[in-house]
């Protein structure tokens, strides 16, 4: 299918991802888009801080990059100072822009100012993805619409920051970085993007807390198809907890790995995810935690997605732990591999996926974490309803529901 604009040339769109080499909902979502582009006919680039690997990174996304123009600033990931650059990659989206003059620049984040004479100049549409609204985290918020429920919001997200205030050299790292992000964070999005999407209705709600504006929700997709094949029935799954998504300590595994030593059923806990490399001593920390407990605990890192799909399918349970999750695509892959699914009694797993236990369970305290995955573990019944409900619910995420939506947005003008 060929899209072309008014002059006759191909269309063409940018998708930009600060690290698109790693694996995690933001560089799955990317990719989303770049398929989804790609299937309307448009030519389609990626702007990133640092190269990488086209073919490794391909498997782990299941997609051709090969014919796809990559815009970076580093030739490779330079694992130092990780998110003071974010400070940059307006200028790799630049870069890109310049050379390919897109119809459409997608961009997931509000650091985008230095961005907004290169948008007047060439008159690109921008597509903002809002997985949850930086300012938020970064704070000193002026005129905010609803002070009392961004309190509310910014409660729910302290594991997301826990990581850079546990001592004072981190927490200095992060002041520091945020006195800088404050340079190229648009005041209000809604005043410069041409599509505001949202991943999930709590995110949404967040957006509207601080803007006063509610912006469209567009859930990202799962490989729903693609998960699906790896999915077992019960007598051949392994007695096993599966967690899947970047291995960081927002993540919280520590609290999964506590509740599973307080089980009758005792499974083991697979993690099966990215690391980054600032991550690992995070990575150890859960392993001497695991031993410690006497829970049998086994990685799967930096693996390709058929490894991802075939842990999914192989276990019986699968917990997301994170507290106020903004949306969750885990969840739906582990839904689509018809394994029942445990989630934070919070955010976007909890509304917008299990739909306040229609579809899965949902846990706050470590002991009913516990009580619900003996039950899953022990009751085969139980176990069969709620695979049939992830399997029922996963559909409503697939890649071909996220391409429809996309297309209306996006390819009228075909």
């Amino acid at each position: 299918m060929k899209a072309n604009n008014e002059t006759g040339r191909r269309k063409k769109a940018v998708v930009s991802q600060h690290l698109y080499g790693f694996i995690g909902g933001g560089e799955i979502l990317a990719t989303a888009f770049i398929k989804a582009f790609k299937r309307m006919g448009y030519d389609v680039s990626i702007a990133t801080v640092a190269g990488f690997d086209k073919e490794k990174v391909g498997k782990w996304f299941g997609i051709n990059l090969n014919d796809i123009p990559v815009y970076s600033l580093f030739p490779t990931f330079i694992s130092i100072l990780g998110i003071y650059q974010r400070l940059i990659t307006p200028y790799a989206i630049k870069k890109a822009v310049e050379k390919e003059r897109p119809d459409y620049l997608y961009i997931d984040n509000q650091f985008y100012k230095p961005l907004l004479k290169t948008k007047e100049k060439y008159g690109f549409k921008l597509i903002q993805y809002i997985h949850f609204p930086e300012a938020i985290y970064i704070g000193d918020l002026k005129n905010v619409h609803d002070p009392e429920k961004v309190n509310e919001f910014k409660e729910e997200q302290k594991e997301y920051l826990n990581k850079y205030l546990r001592n004072w050299r981190w927490n200095l790292y992060f002041k520091v970085w945020k006195k800088l992000i404050k340079r190229i964070l648009v005041d209000d999005p809604f005043d410069y993007a041409d599509y505001i999407l949202a991943n999930s209705e709590y995110t949404a709600e967040a957006v509207y807390a601080v803007y006063g504006k509610m912006p469209k929700v567009l859930y990202p997709p799962a490989e729903t198809e693609f998960f699906k094949k790896f999915s077992l029935p019960y007598e051949k799954r392994q007695n096993a907890v599966v967690m899947i998504g970047r291995i960081s300590r927002e993540k919280r595994h520590k609290i999964v790995v506590d509740a599973i030593s307080k089980t009758r059923s005792k499974p083991k806990l697979k993690i099966v995810g990215g690391l980054a490399p600032v991550d690992e001593p995070y990575e150890k920390e859960v392993e001497r935690f695991a031993k410690e407990k006497n829970v049998e605990v086994e990685f799967h890192i930096n693996v390709p997605r058929e490894e991802v799909a075939r842990e999914a399918g192989s276990s019986k349970v699968f917990v997301h732990a994170i507290r106020g999750e903004h949306f969750g695509i885990a969840v739906v892959e582990g839904m689509a591999s018809g394994t029942p699914v445990i989630v934070h009694r919070s955010g976007g797993a909890y509304y917008s996926i299990v739909s306040r236990d229609q579809y899965g369970k949902s846990f706050e305290t470590m002991d009913e974490l516990a009580s619900e995955i003996d039950m899953l573990m022990e009751d085969e019944k139980e176990w069969r309803r709620y695979s049939e409900l992830s399997s029922k619910r996963a559909e409503d995420f697939s890649e071909q529901k996220f391409y429809e939506r996309v297309s209306k947005l996006f390819g009228e003008q075909q």
